[in-house]
């Protein structure tokens, strides 16, 4: 469980966070969905850090979402937002290994162990966000996806690592390419 209640913070901080998306629609899809919404226990997380929102509900409507190689992070765009949050399959992970580290906890431990696992599994449903009018271009390029900010200063992302690497650097070309076809296709490119 250590590890667990470290990784969390650690990867939200490090601006990720994430569930999978069901059936990942192509960028050429011109349907759009809705966004999944997190599940969340003990209710909604909504803080704005400024240019960065950290949330557990996504703002429009979902236009794709990739995933890192190793499928613990994802990135994704809706009509409004570019995001990241951990994935669904992380998530379950390390919720699992929450509730095997207190299974046998009762009484009043019992009751604090399951509000604060309950707490950490809405921190790790949250995704953080930033509005895409605030993005001047994704792309894939140099093997990892590169985002452009309006204002001129690095990406919220580019400075997530996920197992000491850089996040951006860990999505196939393919995936880079869809995401940057999402991207354009919602800012109208």
């Amino acid at each position: 469980m250590t590890r667990a209640l470290l990784l969390a913070p650690a990867l939200l901080l490090a601006a990720c966070g994430s569930p999978d998306a069901p059936d990942e629609p192509s960028p050429d899809d011109e349907t759009i969905q809705s966004a999944p919404e997190a599940d969340s226990p003990t209710g909604d997380i909504d803080l704005d850090l400024g240019d960065l929102a950290v949330t557990s509900e996504l703002p429009g409507s979902l236009v794709d979402v990739v995933t890192t190689d190793d499928g613990h992070i994802e990135l994704g765009v809706t009509d409004e937002v570019l995001f990241s949050r951990l994935s669904e399959s992380l998530r379950d992970e390390i919720q699992s290994e929450m509730d095997d580290e207190t299974a046998d906890e009762t009484g009043l431990g019992g009751t604090i162990a399951r509000a604060v696992t309950g707490a950490v599994a809405e921190g790790l449903a949250a995704s953080v966000s930033v509005p895409l009018d605030e993005v001047r271009d994704l792309r894939y390029e140099n093997g990892r996806i590169e985002i452009d900010m309006v204002d001129g200063q690095p990406s919220p992302f580019e400075s997530a690592t996920s197992d000491d690497e850089p996040m951006l650097s860990q999505f196939s070309a393919d995936a880079g390419r869809r995401l940057a076809d999402a991207f354009d296709k919602a800012t109208g490119r």
